[in-house]
């Protein structure tokens, strides 16, 4: 028996026996040029590991990492020798990779190329069409650290242009007319992700996207100088197949919110569509007014939304409020813990309340947007100091169902504010809540004060964090 323990316990100590999903994990923390120098020669096990090609070799360019090494070094001692598909490059510059790209180019086999530049002085319209011209390329993504800074020049492909990259994310700035330019060069598409579109030249260009005929999932961010009639146009154009779509928006324009407008969109060019995510963003400055555009916001809780299942939700950080349409099943916020929630029975609109500002100019503006919707759940965090903001806001939610709070304070605070809790005792007393979920409480006096604050509760919930 003993010999057995010993064996068993040799064998948990051995790190070879560890599984090859573990140390990819691991080798997901390291650069590429580290991996090799420690792990290459080590055994024929670790050796096939790092040569496989499902292994993402991640080589980084950085002052830091094997500055001894030059551009064909690295390129000789690292890519060369193996069989990968999929390469990352991280911290490189843009001189770096003209350099490095003499060298991919006659790689046979990649298809998959994750590009993360500290900044770009030059023009990233020429780092594009160097990497147009890898003939296998399936997947890539480009990030510029400081994509502010960056521009785009790219001529309008030609159908000898035209290259194989099926799923593309880009992470910098351009106009609608370099998006359009760029997405020429790619009719292959089948996911796009492009973060961010600020404004737009010419309008014609938009008809680039008729020929993106295999798109199924369109994420889009757009901060800014892009009027929703422009973007919708854009979004008309996509294909009948699209199945999932993805709209950001922090630009001002107050019409990417009328509930109608995104309906009929819909309807008449998305037949096929599956998910659906808007997200607007609003600040509560002096500016601030309900418009007739927030005045569609009940419209999201007719049939054409509730039997999709897209929920409407309203997140404020403090002065700031991001209106939002998300699948059913993307989890913003934690209700599943009441079994017996039926949200027909409780429609109305999610309030999540991450940052409270307890300046009643604030909560003023505030009630001017409850005047005009139903909320009907809200999550919400409270520390001792915004107790009294947060009992005005429950005075202004004359119809809430279902309460979940975070304590940032410890409940005897809350407990040792008299007054504050006789307000609070007043104001719920005849509240329609009945579902409640507390985070951070876990003494079962507190339970039972809550029991007793809400003698309506139907279902209660306590969450340790």
């Amino acid at each position: 028996m003993s010999r057995v323990l010993s064996e068993k316990k040799q064998i948990i100590n051995h790190i070879e026996n560890l599984s090859n999903e573990i140390f990819y994990e691991i080798f997901d923390y390291l650069d590429g040029c580290d991996i090799y120098h420690s792990f290459s020669n080590l055994n024929i096990r670790f050796q096939d590991l790092i040569t496989h090609s499902t292994f993402y070799l991640k080589v980084q360019f950085s002052s830091e990492s094997q500055s001894n090494l030059t551009i064909k070094d690295r390129y000789e001692r690292y890519i060369l020798p193996n069989k990968h598909q999929s390469i990352v490059l991280k911290h490189i510059s843009t001189v770096q990779f003209v350099d490095l790209f003499f060298y991919l180019k006659s790689l046979p086999r990649l298809s998959s190329l994750q590009i993360f530049f500290d900044y770009c002085e030059d023009d990233i319209g020429d780092i594009y069409q160097l990497i147009f011209q890898l003939p296998f390329l399936k997947y890539l993504k480009v990030e510029i650290d400081d994509f502010e800074t960056s521009g785009l020049t790219l001529p309008m492909a030609t159908n000898e242009q035209y290259t194989s990259i099926e799923y593309f994310i880009f992470f910098h700035y351009l106009t609608l007319d370099q998006f359009c330019h760029l997405l020429s060069y790619t009719p292959r598409l089948t996911r796009l992700h492009c973060f961010t579109i600020i404004g737009f030249e010419d309008t014609n260009s938009i008809e680039i996207f008729t020929k993106i005929n295999n798109l199924v999932r369109f994420n889009l961010c757009i901060i800014h100088d892009l009027p929703c009639d422009l973007c919708q146009a854009l979004l008309s154009k996509l294909p009948l197949q699209l199945k999932i779509l993805s709209v950001i928006v922090f630009d001002k324009d107050k019409s990417y919110l009328d509930a109608n407008r995104w309906k009929e969109l819909i309807r008449k060019n998305m037949p096929n569509l599956e998910r659906f995510i808007l997200s607007w963003h609003e600040n509560m400055d002096k500016s601030f007014q309900i418009t007739d555009y927030h005045k569609t916001i009940p419209n999201y809780f007719l049939p054409f939304w509730m039997e999709k299942e897209w929920i409407f939700r309203i997140v404020v950080r403090d002065d700031k409020i991001d209106y939002a349409i998300v699948p059913h099943s993307q989890k913003f916020y934690d209700f599943e813990e009441h079994l017996s929630y039926d949200r027909n029975s409780c429609p109305g609109v999610n309030l999540n309340i991450t940052i409270l500002n307890k300046n009643q100019v604030y909560i003023n503006r505030l009630n001017s947007l409850f005047n005009i919707i139903n909320v009907t759940r809200l999550v919400i965090k409270v520390s001792i100091d915004s107790m009294k903001a947060f009992i005005k806001i429950l005075k202004l939610l004359p119809n809430l169902m279902m309460l979940r709070v975070t304590l940032l304070t410890h409940p005897d605070e809350f407990l040792d504010a008299k007054k504050d809790m006789i307000e609070l005792r007043r104001c719920v007393k005849n509240s329609k809540i009945t579902n409640i979920t507390i985070v951070n409480i876990e003494d079962s006096d507190y339970v039972d004060f809550i029991i007793d604050l809400f003698p309506q509760m139907k279902s209660f919930s306590i969450q340790i964090i």
